[in-house]
């Protein structure tokens, strides 16, 4: 389903996308009951002799002015219904240029209302009287809506073609204002092929046209799509700017639906940047325009944005009865292509929240739909959903009978995109069977077709065999099909529109390097198997840096900016295997050598991508080997881990796995492995239990210790018992989904009552290949002073006790300097991350679950934006108090240790997103650690304000004496731990150390960053 899902998923991640270009039929198919007119809006509501047309007109021109108006006003039905009458009445009239106006106009209304079939043979039938009858000045209209309707229909080479032809006819008339409709809409065409650069220099002149005409209504809208690509691009801030900018050139061009439509993307954007509240509150203004204005479509658009944003915070059920609404006014306007695409998501929530009796039902209905409007592909996609939802609710024989349909339907329609589902879904099946060798007679049927797809298919494909020659026993061939497969799923992004492929994807990519990681343990391959579940790890921030767009070109550096390209080509390849694929699908109708020769070229483009595209990244790997690896894009060998290991250090990295958790235990000797058979979801319950109880102060402590011991006991005692921690005294944690949220010092031997820190000191890890480098950046000796110190209380109002908290900062190490209120800026913050070798900031931590990126640390924003202060060393940006993530790359950090004492700074998207897996990492100490400093201290939860100050003052003074921040953090939680009012573990199990465990020698130069030119 991944061509509907895909459409699906553009209003989805923009609310009315469709909707945001300018132009005649510009706005967004939406609009009332386009057979009736609107109560109190019908034609005997305007005057047939208003302004837009003389006394004298005849009754065709008449009609059509007033449909203009009407059309304008956002009324489309009532629009629909005059344009219908002046077409007859030209009928009547024998008038061949009124009845191709007619035309032209009814193909808009119909464009508007979403029915595109009928768009393309209005517009086609007006286009040919146009050129029959000479009508030169009113071709533009015609190339322009058939442009509109290709580009919504994914024709984007038909696209291209109508509006470069609508262009020479701007041209020729010196159209100025049509000149700027046409090319923004070329922009929109070239923003869906990923051509990013092109489509922004087409807006922005169109734009400036705009401007020079003073056409309002233009420009408000070029400056949606201006927003829309920077939303595309991954720089929502970009959108806001843009969408602020726009909405008061609407309103006052007296334009409700691009208001409306302004509203929509305004709501993504913020809900991009982390405010989920203000998105949603937006969102609902724009959804009560819609309903005020009658744009219903709009209205349900905003309706499935809304849906998606609640199924993320896993509000599954709001989240079905908004894509309900959504549905029901799809079903009102007779929008049945989007009614069924509603079915599935509604049939997929309905799954997941163990209901297949209505998800088979909503899937089935889907199905229906699509036969009776005649859609082959919409049905083989919806018989493959049914398929597997048959399958999963115990239904063979129905899963049987539609994989037997799908096949054969595929056949009749004779294209790869229809037979390549089909055969996808029949080899899950099979895979669900566990039957191995008809997963491979599957695909080897298959072979042709799966070799022209994209990475997605490539992906799947390698996985499915890779389980399959596994359950047979030939391994090898398992090993090699498993690295195709994580080579491939590597190259497919995680920021797909819809969030049901998304979680797919995460969820498939976990198996994926599971399965690797199983086989690998099974032919002995320990060293091997713990690299592959290194890999598999700590990649949400890379991915983010990838989709980063202007925020990363601004960050500047050689890396970021080649994986921000690599992202862009990603884009492009996705796009031009599109692309092919609807070449193909319309061969179904008709074949041409021109279709076969267009084929022929993109194909042979996509290629040159893909080349491209892995060169960018092998690149990128030579030329900065220690930012990928903290970023988890490059995993060195075993031997370099087990290297960087101290005497009487081990690393523990864990993997947990549907029916079992794996512990991979380094050290100096080498890698052992050890299982314990604990299903996932118990180990997730535990953590929750354990994490929920741990950070409320009034909890009772006996709440969460059987959670502690339990946990304690699946997750240590089998490197206990086998003697692998013999002799260790700290321990570096690689922890692996549900664990990156727990606490690992507050685990309880049940044995001795003892916590884990009382008898380890602890750092954590994002990954294992961090560890070398983090390493490498320090020279393995105690620092003999400390340096000077920087502390920072911005709220001190509001968190009355950080006052407390830096004053002990001072008082343990003496050379602090002191930042209270607003003196506590951005810039003196960066500055001394530039400059200090320890820094404490006492504030929020804000973490950004959506887009990591944006991320931030509160602090008091600099007056005049740094203004009149000490020139910073870091890029000059935005200070408006909210240092984000993407602010931090490529900074010159001296930094040896950053202590983050805020709320949930070291919680990454998985905890907001009940333990997003493959994103578990994504945190602010990791985008520390990237940018140069050696260590980060972070909290799970807020602490409260005395405990704070306590734990801060008991920390730097054991710092002054410790080998290192590991060891300090240690003595502080045992000091703690012994304290008759900290005891609890709410007061000193939050902080949580990551990084080399190390301070740096007194010589190592400032300005230490790990990307470079």
């Amino acid at each position: 389903m991944r061509r509907k899902l895909a459409l699906a998923a553009l209003v989805l991640t923009a609310p009315a996308a469709v909707a945001c270009f300018t132009g005649d039929g510009s706005e967004p198919p939406a609009s009332s009951d386009p057979d009736a007119a609107p109560a109190g809006s019908g034609a005997e509501a305007l005057s047939p002799t208003s302004d837009s047309c003389a006394s004298t007109c005849s009754s065709v021109d008449s009609l059509q002015a007033l449909g203009e108006e009407v059309y304008a006003a956002g009324q489309i039905a009532t629009a629909r219904a005059l344009f219908g009458n002046a077409l007859d009445e030209a009928r009547q009239e024998e008038d061949q240029a009124g009845i191709a106006r007619s035309l032209t106009w009814l193909a808009q209304a119909a464009w508007r209302l979403g029915d595109y079939q009928e768009t393309r043979r209005l517009g086609e039938e007006a286009l040919a009287m146009k050129l029959r009858l000479r009508m030169e000045e009113e071709l533009f209209r015609s190339y322009n809506v058939l442009g509109l309707v290709s580009w919504n229909e994914s024709r984007l080479l038909d696209a291209v073609e109508l509006f470069s032809r609508a262009t020479e006819v701007a041209e020729a008339a010196g159209d100025s204002a049509n000149l700027a409709k046409v090319r923004n809409n070329l922009a929109l065409v070239q923003t869906s092929l990923g051509e990013f650069e092109e489509a922004r220099t087409g807006f922005l002149t169109a734009r400036a046209t705009a401007q020079a005409l003073g056409e309002l209504l233009i420009e408000g809208r070029v400056l949606i799509n201006l927003a829309m690509l920077a939303t595309e691009i991954g720089d929502p801030r970009a959108a806001i700017h843009h969408l602020q900018e726009a909405r008061p050139l609407l309103r006052a061009a007296d334009d409700p639906i691009g208001e409306q439509s302004a509203l929509g993307h305004l709501g993504a954007a913020y809900a991009a940047v982390g405010e989920s509240g203000r998105g949603v509150a937006t969102l609902d203004s724009a959804l009560h325009q819609a309903r005020t204005h009658g744009l219903k479509q709009e209205e349900a658009s905003n309706l499935e944005q809304l849906a998606q944003l609640h199924r993320e915070a896993g509000n599954l059920t709001r989240a079905l009865q908004l894509f309900d609404g959504a549905r029901q006014i799809n079903a009102e306007l007779g929008l049945n292509d989007e009614l069924a695409t509603d079915l599935i998501y509604e049939a997929q929530i309905r799954a997941r929240l163990g209901n297949p009796e209505l998800a088979l039902k909503d899937a089935r209905e889907a199905l229906r739909i699509h036969r009776e409007i005649g859609s082959p592909l919409r049905e083989i996609e919806d018989l493959v959903v049914l398929a597997e939802l048959s399958h999963d609710a115990g239904l063979r024989e129905e899963s049987r009978v539609c994989l037997a349909a799908a096949e054969e339907l595929a056949d009749l329609v004779g294209v790869r995109t229809a037979r390549l589902p089909v055969a996808l879904s029949r080899a899950r099946v099979a895979d669900r069977e566990h039957d191995a060798r008809e997963v491979l007679r599957t695909l080897a049927s298959a072979e042709s077709d799966l070799g022209k797809g994209g990475y997605d298919v490539e992906w799947e494909a390698h996985a499915l065999r890779a389980r399959a020659y596994a359950r047979i026993g030939a391994l090898d061939s398992a090993v090699s099909e498993g690295r195709g497969a994580i080579a491939a799923i590597e190259n497919v992004r995680g920021t797909f529109g819809s969030g049901v492929l998304r979680e797919s994807y995460l969820r498939e990519r976990a198996t994926t390097y599971a399965d690797q990681v199983t086989v690998l343990l099974e032919m002995g391959r320990v060293s091997e198997a713990f690299e592959t579940a290194d890999a598999a790890r700590g990649r949400a921030l890379l991915e983010s840096i990838a989709s980063g767009g202007s925020v990363v070109q601004e960050a500047g550096g050689g890396t970021l900016q080649s994986l921000a390209r690599g992202d862009q080509l990603l884009r492009r390849i996705e796009e031009l295997s599109r692309t092919l694929d609807e070449i193909e699908e319309l061969g179904i109708d008709q074949e041409s050598e021109e279709q076969e020769a267009q084929a022929e070229r993109l194909h042979t483009e996509l290629q040159r991508l893909r080349s491209e595209y892995s060169a960018t990244l092998i690149r990128a790997q030579e030329h900065d080997p220690v930012g990928m690896a903290l970023l988890g894009a490059r995993t060195p060998g075993a031997a370099e881990v087990t290297a960087a290991l101290l005497p009487g250090e081990a690393l523990l990295e864990y993997l947990v796995l549907p029916d079992r958790v794996l512990l991979f235990a380094v050290t100096r000797d080498g890698v052992r492995f050890f299982a314990r058979e604990t299903p996932r979801d118990r180990v997730a319950g535990r953590v929750r239990v354990a994490r929920g109880a741990l950070g409320q102060s009034e909890a009772s402590p006996g709440t969460s210790l059987v959670a502690l011991e339990r946990l304690y006991e699946e997750l240590l005692e089998p490197a206990l018992e086998a003697g692998a921690l013999s002799g260790v005294e700290r321990l570096i944690i690689v922890p692996h989904g549900e664990l990156t949220y727990l606490p690992f010092s507050a685990l309880r031997d049940p044995s001795s009552g003892r916590h884990l820190v009382e008898d380890f000191a602890i750092t954590h890890l994002p990954t294992a290949a961090a560890l070398p480098v983090l390493r490498a950046r320090v020279a393995g000796s105690p620092a003999e002073q400390l340096g000077h110190a920087s502390a920072f209380a911005p709220f001190p109002g509001l968190l009355p006790g950080t006052n407390l908290e830096i004053d002990a900062v001072r008082e343990a190490l003496g050379d602090v300097s002191l930042y209270r209120g607003r003196d506590a800026t951005e810039g003196q913050f960066r500055n001394a991350l530039g400059s200090a070798h320890l820094v404490h900031a006492a504030t929020h931590g804000v973490m950004n679950a959506r887009n990591p990126m944006f991320s931030r640390i509160e602090l008091a924003p600099d007056a005049g934006h740094g203004l009149g202060r000490e020139p910073t060393t870091f890029p000059a940006t935005d200070r408006d108090g909210r240092l984000e993530v993407h602010e931090l790359f490529n900074a010159p950090m001296k930094v040896s240790l950053i202590f983050l004492s805020g709320c949930e700074t070291a919680m990454g998207a998985g905890w907001a997103t009940a333990f997003g897996r493959g994103e578990e990492f994504a945190t602010l100490a990791q985008a520390f650690l990237h940018a140069g400093a050696a260590n980060v201290i972070a909290t799970l939860w807020r602490i409260d304000d005395p405990g704070a100050a306590a734990f801060a003052g008991s920390f730097y003074s054991e710092l002054r004496d410790a080998r290192s921040p590991a060891e300090a953090l240690a003595r502080a939680q045992r000091s703690m731990i012994a304290h008759p009012d900290y005891g609890q573990p709410f007061y000193w199990a939050a902080y949580r150390l990551t990084g080399s465990g190390e301070l740096p020698a007194p010589a190592q130069e400032p300005g230490l960053v790990s990307v470079r030119e």
